[in-house]
Order: C-alpha cells, then structure tokens, then sequence
C-alpha cells in the first residue's frame, strides 16, 4: 500500500474509533468513496448505543422532511371535481373521463 493511502486508511480509522463518525461523515471529511471506507472500517464498528443515537437523529430528520413535503403539496380540487359537487363518479366513470381528456 502507497505512503498515501496507509496515512489516509489510518486517519479514516482514527475518525472512526476516537470520533466515532459515520461512513458518511468520514466520507464527507476525507473524500474516500464509501465502499472502500465499509471495507477498511469492517473491523471497527460504530458503538451500538451511538449506532443508535445517529438512526434516531436520521429517523426524526426524514420524518421532518416528510412532514414539510406534505404540507407542500396540498392537493387541489380539479375543476371537474368541483362541479361534480357532492355527487359520486364511479371507477369506471373517472377512467372515461381521463381517456376523454387525454
């Protein structure tokens, strides 16, 4: 292994065990691609308790994100819809309709 590379394993190595950063965040600091980072930090897993520490902050993140997203894309009445008023279309009804329009 190049100089190189053996200063770079062991800085990601470091990262990992006195850190204890992701695959992501390492790969984020050092630019290393992260296939190669999971090969090299096999034998030096993230703590289980920090492991999940990081799932939650992700898990709470992706729910936020969703959150905001759904709020974007508030669904509005088509015109059709509207003067249909409270009377209901069937299935096959509403798939006549979108051929026609289409």
């Amino acid at each position: 292994m190049p100089k190189d590379l053996s200063s770079v394993k062991a800085k990601v190595i470091q990262l990992r065990v006195k850190k204890h950063l992701s695959l992501r965040e390492i790969h984020q600091q050092t630019g290393v691609p992260k296939g190669t980072l999971s090969n090299w930090l096999k034998p030096y897993p993230l703590p289980e308790e920090i492991g999940e520490a990081k799932q939650a902050v992700a898990d709470e993140k992706l729910q936020n994100y969703i959150k905001t997203v759904r709020k974007r894309q508030r669904p509005t009445e088509s015109k059709l819809y509207k003067a249909l008023g409270d009377r209901k279309i069937t299935p096959h009804q509403k798939s006549s309709i979108a051929e026609t329009a289409a």
